[in-house]
């Protein structure tokens, strides 16, 4: 339900960012949402509960939609200046990295902690290989695993 003002934030920041382009320029978008990114992401551990989180999920998701919208016009203007009209490799370039750096993001957001990794590999053990007399570690009830 938190992720709603991200998608409404992102597609008014795509409809903008197509009124905009004209007055404003690409890069001037791409600087201008990139920097939105930066601050409203810095801005969220600060929420303390749902309702805090809407402002900064919706400008969150103008600022991704007005950068995002504002480099893929400037991929494709720069793709067909080069290339022609057939631009569409550079836009499927563009989102497989786009799409990479998230599968990225959500591997590095949150690695365990050394001794969370020492009681994942204990427990793996333990649960594939039931016959063996390895040591094993159970977590104490309320202990956060």
């Amino acid at each position: 339900m938190a992720l709603v003002p991200s998608a409404v934030g992102y597609v008014i920041g795509s409809v903008l960012s197509s009124m905009l382009v004209e007055k404003a320029g690409c890069w001037l978008l791409t600087l201008v949402g990139t920097l939105g990114l930066g601050v409203f992401t810095a801005l969220l551990p600060l929420c303390k509960n749902i309702p805090e989180l809407v402002t900064p999920y919706l400008a969150f998701g103008l600022a991704g939609g007005l950068s995002e919208t504002s480099v893929l016009t400037e991929i494709g203007h720069l793709a067909d200046i080069r290339h022609g009209p057939r631009y569409g490799s550079a836009f499927a370039i563009s989102e497989t990295a786009n799409s990479f750096a998230c599968v990225v993001a959500i591997i590095l957001r949150n690695p365990p902690s050394t001794e969370k990794k020492d009681k994942l590999v204990i427990v793996f053990k333990e649960e594939n290989q039931p016959n063996s007399k390895t040591m094993s570690y159970r977590p104490q009830p309320g202990e956060d695993f």
